[in-house]
């Protein structure tokens, strides 16, 4: 009886140690390539989403020349491409916009300003949570 115990110990035990790898691997999430993250965001080119101005929240710069804005919070993402480049952007304390409606669309009125630089938007993509982790993770991942 103490070996039927026993054996069925070690059964149950790798069954749920099977379980745990499996959901592991299922929940780890893949890196983006060099080549996956330019066609990613070439495909964001011609954006043409709205951000309400009063959602506006947290922000996070990606390159000189695109950052993710989260509209309100970490769960409504945008994708947002500058016509300019912004040398000092990762350092800039303040995001603001200015448009003449309460929707931030990127149109030709329309300017984001970062720390009191003015720039012109190219490009405004909604995205989910997931894709904009992936993008901030790779930008990470870059600079270190």
């Amino acid at each position: 009886m103490i070996k039927i115990l026993f054996h069925t110990f070690f059964i149950g035990l790798a069954f749920i140690f099977s379980t745990q790898t499996s959901l592991a691997e299922t929940n780890k999430e893949t890196k983006l390539t060099d080549k996956a993250y330019l066609k990613l965001t070439d495909s964001f080119a011609n954006g043409s989403d709205c951000i309400k101005v009063r959602r506006m929240g947290k922000w996070r710069d990606l390159t000189r020349n695109s950052l993710i804005i989260y509209a309100p919070s970490k769960n409504k993402p945008y994708y947002v491409i500058l016509e300019g480049e912004s040398l000092d952007m990762h350092l800039a304390r303040t995001l603001n916009a200015r448009t003449d409606s309460s929707n931030f669309c990127g149109k030709t009125t329309d300017e984001l300003i970062i720390d009191g630089y003015r720039y012109k938007i190219k490009a405004i993509k909604a995205l989910d949570r997931k894709t904009a982790q992936r993008l901030v993770n790779y930008q990470k991942a870059q600079r270190h």
